[in-house]
C-alpha cells in the first residue's frame, strides 16, 4: 500500500486541486490504481474479492474525506485546504467518463 506521507508534507505541497497533479507523485501521495487491480486480478488467491475489498477501501476513504470536509461547524472549518483539494480533485476524476476514478 505504500509508506504513509506525513502530514506537513501533504500541507505544505498541496493547495489546490492543480497541486495534487502537480506534486502528488513527488511526495508519494498518489498510487497507481493500474497496479493495485493488476495484484487484486492477478496475484491473489481470491481475484474478485480482493477487487471489492480495495473497491471498498477506496468509498470510505472518500466518504471519510466529504464527511470531514461537510461537518460545517463541527470540523469542515479546520479540514486543512490540501484534503479540501484532495478531495475535490477525486470528484472530478470520477466526474469524467475517461478517467480511471470513474465508475461511469
Amino acid at each position: 500500500m505504500g509508506t504513509p506521507v506525513k502530514q506537513e508534507e501533504i500541507e505544505k505541497a498541496i493547495r489546490s486541486v492543480a497541486d495534487v497533479d502537480a506534486n502528488g507523485r513527488s511526495i508519494e501521495m498518489l498510487t497507481y490504481l493500474k497496479a493495485d487491480i493488476v495484484v487484486s486480478e492477478e496475484m491473489t488467491s481470491l481475484p474478485l474479492e480482493s477487487l471489492r475489498a480495495l473497491h471498498d477501501d477506496v468509498q470510505r476513504a472518500i466518504g471519510n474525506l466529504r464527511k470531514w470536509a461537510d461537518a460545517g461547524f463541527e470540523g469542515g472549518s479546520a479540514m486543512p485546504k490540501a484534503y479540501i483539494s484532495i478531495k475535490n480533485w477525486i470528484h472530478t476524476r470520477q466526474d469524467d467518463p475517461n478517467s480511471v476514478y470513474s465508475c461511469m
